[in-house]
């Protein structure tokens, strides 16, 4: 499963699309695609491993799962599960979960949270984790999108290697100080 830097990776590739008009949507995936034909694409985006899609009153949300793939002006035999076709380029998605919402990102994902943004925001993950999460393992914490937007199992095991904090630790009973240096070692990973 891709973890935020991978999905921000991928969005970084895409970003030569931003701008240009969608002439089709498509794809196996239960999503209602018909909003998506004939509309300029805004701004390609990221929360957590969501890569986003914005247009202009909405935003396409794409997950890729433990299976998911993308290919760029490529297609494999099989189905894509979502594609977006333009003019001279396309994204074609296998095995990946897609998610029609209205408005825009920030009204539906909570910025404070995503290891990648500017808008990280330590104090408010500490504050939350002390209060939210205090009987659950860290470990388990930290796969938690809600709170750790973007850290997957790679970056789960370097973060609780690197602040030497066993898995199993219930958060209560790690000390602050420890909990602080643990979310800047998260932070790190969004550099």
């Amino acid at each position: 499963m891709p973890e935020g830097p991978t999905i921000k990776f991928i969005s970084q590739k895409l970003e030569k699309l931003v701008g240009k008009t969608v002439s089709e949507a498509s794809g196996y995936g239960e999503m209602d695609k018909s909003k998506i034909q004939n509309i300029e694409l805004i701004n390609i985006e990221t929360f957590g491993k969501n890569l986003i899609f914005v247009f202009k009153d909405f935003f396409v949300a794409a997950h890729f799962g433990l299976f998911g793939s993308m290919l760029i002006n490529e297609r494999k035999k099989v189905n894509a599960s979502f594609a977006l076709h333009f003019d001279d380029d396309e994204i074609n998605f296998y095995v990946t979960r897609t998610k029609f919402f209205e408005g825009k990102p920030e009204d539906y994902f909570n910025y404070k949270t995503d290891i990648l943004k500017t808008e990280f925001d330590q104090k408010f993950v500490l504050k939350t984790l002390q209060k939210d999460f205090k009987s659950k393992m860290i470990g388990d914490v930290l796969m938690d999108q809600n709170i750790f937007a973007g850290v997957g199992n790679i970056i789960r095991v370097e973060v609780l290697f690197r602040s030497k904090i066993h898995p199993e630790s219930l958060v209560e009973k790690i000390p602050t100080k420890n909990l602080q240096e643990l979310i800047a070692i998260s932070a790190d990973y969004g550099e």
